[in-house]
């Protein structure tokens, strides 16, 4: 063998040379290589280590290692049980970071927060993929028109052990009350918490993120647990656990999530040369046809339903590719705003085409009707109408009718004084602490046994 030849193949032949050599003899080779000395009385009548030796040996897990990795973000949080009765309200999810605070953890985070100011409860916060960031709280909760609270504790497990233990154990009493936010949080806190009832925010058909298997199976007996308290986001997925999750129905209230006035703000509706529409695109979360609603927006393009010359497109979303249509028309990548800069960007769209296949309506076709646009989304199961505003259209996903839909919709958007009016006659609830007047008091009914 030409070891010269050998090392000069960078670290494929030096490693190669070490599997057969050893560490030792290799430092000395390289040594007398760069010195260009002799080297091969370093291996002169040396054997080189059996195959069996140099193999390395494939690391062996248990069933338990296996399956803490497998299902991390469903172990218990590390705890201590201590007799105090202390007031505190304990909400668990996965993260607060600034990129994370999409429109369901901030909901959850506003339920939770008025929930403890009403009842003076300690507020603890506790993430489990990330650290905290008390700044982040305190953001999302001002631009969402509340004051921030100030009874806050925060604890993160997001560095824990691969078994799930952490140096820092999580203290827990007897009346601590649990706030879960997916269904793997609520699986983390049954293990976890002393008073075995706890509410649960449930804002999607969360069985439907899976195909049947084992995660599948698994939230769908979280969604059949007694002792759960579920606080349902929307009246559209109240009445789709109405007719298929009647346990959720049985033990939950629902809600109709609030979009600030001091968020939200209108443009001046006067007539442009030339409009803006905004694609919700969410190529990593299938339930918002992605591909589907790039079919959709070409097909249109090209049965001369929207003119590009007239139209700019603006793709708004996370890891979104460059996307050019059939006509070569370049849609602008926005890529994923902070929530200041969405909202100032919101003002300037006047047609929104956001997909969700799912009954739930998703936030951005409120988002844009509260900022006097016009939206299409679809239709899906029981989701087949938008009561709450005129300006949101609601189409079959057939491509000829939803074209026929965006024709409509474009109409809408280019009669300023129509969509106005629409904008103004809109029920769409505008001040959180009126529309959670309900899940408050359902609420404080099912914790009325923690004795303090």
């Amino acid at each position: 063998m030409n070891l010269i030849a050998l090392l000069k193949q960078k670290w494929r032949g030096t490693l190669e040379f070490k599997d057969q050599y050893g560490w030792k003899k290799t430092f000395v080779v390289i040594k007398r290589i760069i010195f260009k000395q002799p080297f091969d009385d370093v291996v002169s009548g040396v054997q080189p280590m059996a195959y069996s030796t140099r193999k390395k040996k494939k690391k062996i897990k248990t069933v338990s290692e296996m399956l803490d990795a497998r299902f991390r973000n469903q172990q218990a949080i590390s705890s201590v049980h201590i007799d105090e009765n202390v007031k505190r309200l304990n909400l668990v999810t996965d993260s607060i970071e600034s990129n994370s605070l999409l429109g369901g953890v901030a909901t959850a985070l506003i339920v939770a927060t008025e929930f403890a100011r009403k009842n003076d409860m300690i507020l603890r916060i506790i993430t489990r993929n990330a650290p905290t960031n008390p700044m982040n709280y305190k953001n999302i909760i001002e631009l969402s028109g509340l004051d921030p609270y100030d009874k806050l504790e925060f604890y993160s497990d997001y560095d824990r052990e691969d078994n799930g233990r952490n140096k820092y154990a999580l203290d827990v009493s007897p009346t601590d009350v649990f706030f879960a936010t997916s269904w793997w949080s609520a699986e983390a806190i049954t293990k976890t918490t002393i008073r075995k009832r706890f509410f649960y925010i449930i804002q999607e058909v969360e069985t439907f993120f899976y195909p049947h298997g084992e995660e599948h199976y698994m939230c769908s007996k979280i969604m059949e647990k007694k002792n759960v308290d579920f606080i349902i986001n929307s009246q559209y997925l109240y009445e789709y656990f109405d007719n298929n999750k009647k346990n959720i129905v049985e033990n939950g209230v629902f809600f109709d999530p609030a979009f600030d006035k001091n968020m939200y703000h209108t443009g001046d509706f006067s007539s442009k040369d030339k409009y803006k529409l905004f694609f919700y695109a969410r190529p990593n979360n299938p339930r918002n046809m992605f591909y589907y609603g790039l079919h959709l927006i070409d097909y249109a393009i090209k049965t001369g339903v929207l003119d590009t010359n007239e139209w700019e497109i603006c793709c708004a979303g996370q890891d979104i590719p460059r996307i050019v249509f059939s006509n070569g028309y370049e849609a602008v990548d926005m890529g994923l705003m902070k929530w200041e800069k969405y909202c100032k960007f919101l003002t300037t769209v006047d047609l929104a085409v956001s997909l969700m296949y799912t009954p739930h309506p998703s936030y951005p076709p409120y988002d844009v009707a509260c900022s006097g646009g016009v939206v299409l989304t679809n239709q899906c199961l029981n989701k087949t109408s938008f009561n709450e505003c005129n300006n949101i259209l609601m189409a079959d996903l057939d491509e000829e009718k939803f074209a026929n839909k965006m024709r409509e919709a474009i109409e809408l958007a280019k009669n300023m004084e129509l969509r106005k009016s629409n904008y103004e006659k809109s029920t769409i609830p505008r001040n959180w602490v009126e529309t959670l007047v309900p899940v408050m008091s359902y609420m404080q009914e099912r914790v009325k046994d923690v004795q303090y």
